[in-house]
């Protein structure tokens, strides 16, 4: 456990969820590797960060995405269940649940929503896409906002020593990773 109460998993994931952007330095663009991540297949709301850019998407003349607020998903599909726009939130969840086969302890399958989801800024910020969310997404819905406050804009100016965290980590490393994670 966390001194701020969350369990220690939760650092972890802190420490690892954006490596995916990674991802920029094999080839793939900025512009699919790292920004907010939104619902493709139903209406764009508003809540997505200059939606005025999307008024070109390809989407949008799709009458079957736009016929219903859900598109082409039935209410409480789960948003696991959704195609979502690819990002370095995608790629860093497979390669954690990958890792996870082979740890000698494992993550909680919040630890890996937390990573898959942390970008979906219109869902945990703003509060779309309700109408797609099934019971797993209304409980881990309160871990992936508890993170947020971890996330952007929140980090210290001060690097932290190297020598007074180490070995904190490394435990964490230990307790929860394989040895060698395939990125």
């Amino acid at each position: 456990m966390c001194k701020n109460g969350e369990p220690d998993w939760f650092v972890l994931v802190g420490f690892l969820h954006d490596l995916g952007k990674v991802l920029c330095l094999f080839g793939l663009p900025q512009w699919a590797v790292v920004g907010d991540t939104f619902v493709l297949g139903c209406p764009f709301p508003d809540t997505i960060v200059f939606s005025e850019f999307l008024k070109d998407h390809a989407d949008l003349l799709v009458p079957e995405f736009q016929a219903r607020p859900t598109g082409i998903y039935e209410r409480g599909c789960g948003l696991r269940n959704a195609v979502r726009t690819f990002s370095h939130d995608d790629y860093m969840a497979r390669v954690l649940r990958e890792a996870n086969a082979q740890a000698p302890e494992r993550l909680p399958e919040a630890a890996f929503d937390v990573v898959e989801f942390h970008s979906l800024y219109p869902w945990h910020n703003a509060g779309s896409y309700r109408e797609l969310m099934d019971d797993h997404d209304r409980e881990v819905l309160p871990t992936i906002q508890r993170f947020q406050q971890y996330d952007l804009y929140t980090k210290d100016n001060r690097p932290p020593k190297l020598g007074e965290v180490r070995q904190y980590y490394d435990a964490l490393f230990q307790r929860y990773l394989p040895p060698i994670i395939r990125f």
